[in-house]
């Protein structure tokens, strides 16, 4: 509510502003209104760090081009007033617009990072329940330390085939979900970005893993009839930190 009555009231401020630009008849009013239009178009596109900067640079350049035409020309003490007036209104203008636009690209950099903040958060993915990267690495990590400890952990990425002649969207969407509903839920996890899987089966032996697998096969063929898989496997153990180097530069 409060970015809103802001946002209104400088609005209001920057278009009386510019009305007054618009309407006065003050000797350099055409050189007011192109810094006015240009400075709109510079300004809405440059980074907060520069916007300041044009701004002082425009205030200080326009107000010396003034001081000097006034001396050069020996303009009387009325003219002199109405160019304090042209740069009086040309200053307000840019010092108003540069507050706007300073606080409606606070407020989208804010909302940026707070939908970051809120996708890390997110656990599971939307669509299929599982895991989202962040979450997979973090419980990952954890795993990896508890293997250390005691037990075994293993490693199973599902590379989906591109060739494969069903919608690739569809056919890995279905894939997370037999992955999903293979695993044991509550104790394993699985994850996925474009065309990869990656799930962890933890305490368990190759016999586990192989039971896994043989699931993932059952559920591949009753949906689509197809004798090879579409999809490449590769598991190993999850032993090192290496590991999860390699898992986080394809995933985050």
């Amino acid at each position: 509510m409060k970015n809103h009555v802001l946002f209104g009231f400088l609005t209001l401020l920057v278009l009386a502003n510019g009305w007054m630009i618009a309407i006065a008849d003050l000797p350099f009013s055409q050189i007011d209104i192109a810094l006015a239009v240009l400075s709109i178009l510079v300004m809405t596109v440059l980074g907060k760090r520069f916007t300041f900067l044009y701004v002082a640079l425009i205030i200080l350049g326009y107000g010396g081009f003034l001081t000097g035409f006034s001396f050069l020309f020996h303009q009387t003490g009325t003219i002199q007033r109405a160019y304090i007036y042209d740069h009086l209104l040309v200053t307000s203008f840019l010092l108003l617009y540069w507050i706007l636009i300073y606080q409606l690209k606070a407020v989208s950099d804010e909302n940026m990072e707070l939908k970051l903040q809120v996708a890390k958060l997110e656990k599971l993915d939307k669509d299929t329940q599982i895991l989202t990267p962040d979450e997979f690495m973090y419980q990952a990590r954890w795993i990896l330390a508890s293997t250390k400890r005691h037990g075994q952990a293993w490693l199973i990425v599902m590379v989906v085939d591109k060739r494969a002649l069903y919608a690739q969207g569809a056919l890995q969407e279905y894939l997370e979900t037999a992955v999903l509903e293979s695993i044991r839920v509550q104790y394993d996890i699985v994850t996925a970005v474009r065309n990869k899987i990656f799930f962890i089966l933890k305490d368990t032996d190759e016999a586990g893993v192989s039971i896994v697998l043989e699931r993932i096969r059952n559920k591949q063929k009753e949906q689509f009839n197809l004798i090879t898989p579409p999809y490449d496997l590769h598991h190993e153990l999850f032993e090192d930190e290496s590991q999860l180097g390699r898992m986080e530069e394809v995933l985050i």
